[in-house]
């Protein structure tokens, strides 16, 4: 497909809407929502002349994010890139395919670079002017729904933590949620009338970042409590998978245990976004 598509001058993407007016392209197999090898396939019909050294800049950025160094700051970043440059002879090898091929099955054997074709693709932009002008540069915005409503509140308090204001490295909204999870877990474990002591005990030191973020996320979306038991339950089933030994297997357990767990969330959430969570109880009251 992708030697079909490239013999085209141009080609386009048609989207549509879902019921929440979010936008998915229709071609399955080649689209900027895919696979990392999709997407490191793409370019923009259009090339857009940049001024060289903010272009460089934001393609050392790009690449330091597909590498996976994407929680450092911008500076950090860059100057990951610069050095991996050249520890890794980059000069060298990267105008002659033979020689990006190689050096890849070398460099990258063993190497953690998260999105390695999508990495290469920004090295490849990184010594070439013309793909400099093509190459998309990712950005993903933190808990956007949260962003929505920070702003509408002018809560800076909330804006620091999604990102809408300027620091030197990013913000975690959903290491924020996980941390107040736990520390509310670790209360509950010793309340002897706590009926899910258990679970809060349980819990109290395996909150992580992956349990904490698709509630974060979707509860500002106004998730319902049986969407957010669900993503629950499913997050615990990935910790049954890397502890089977902690109890979770049993599928009744685990649902006792995601239900305690949304309610945990919850108040964990509105600790951390106070703002949001006032507006979004007003806007129910009224709907």
């Amino acid at each position: 497909l992708a030697d079909r598509m490239s013999a085209a001058e141009r080609f386009y993407l048609p989207h549509q809407f879902d019921f929440r007016s979010r936008v998915y392209p229709i071609p399955q197999y080649l689209n900027h929502h895919g696979s990392d090898v999709k997407r490191s396939m793409l370019l923009f019909a259009n090339p857009v002349k940049a001024n060289r050294d903010d272009a460089i800049w934001w393609l050392y950025v790009h690449a330091a994010n597909c590498a996976g160094y994407d929680k450092i700051s911008f500076e950090e970043r860059v100057e990951w890139v610069d050095n991996w440059l050249k520890a890794n002879a980059v000069h060298r090898w990267i105008k002659d395919i033979d020689k990006i091929v190689n050096g890849a099955k070398q460099t990258w054997a063993s190497s953690d670079i998260d999105s390695p074709f999508q990495f290469l693709a920004a090295l490849l932009a990184i010594f070439s002017s013309e793909d400099a002008a093509r190459i998309p540069i990712q950005l993903d915005a933190t808990c956007n729904a949260l962003q929505h409503y920070a702003a509408i509140a002018r809560d800076a308090e909330a804006a620091q933590t999604v990102n809408l204001i300027d620091c030197n490295a990013p913000s975690g909204i959903y290491g924020l949620v996980a941390r107040k999870m736990a520390a509310l877990c670790a209360i509950e474990a010793k309340d002897k009338k706590n009926p899910d002591r258990d679970i809060a005990a349980l819990m109290a030191t395996r909150i992580d970042k992956a349990i904490a973020k698709g509630p974060t996320m979707t509860t500002n979306y106004g998730a319902t409590d049986y969407g957010i038991h669900t993503q629950l339950f499913d997050a615990l089933g990935k910790l049954h998978e890397r502890e089977p030994e902690i109890g979770l297997k049993d599928f009744k357990f685990r649902h006792r245990a995601a239900q305690y767990l949304r309610d945990v969330s919850q108040r964990a959430i509105a600790s951390a976004c106070p703002s949001s969570s006032a507006i979004m109880a007003d806007r129910k009251s009224v709907v």
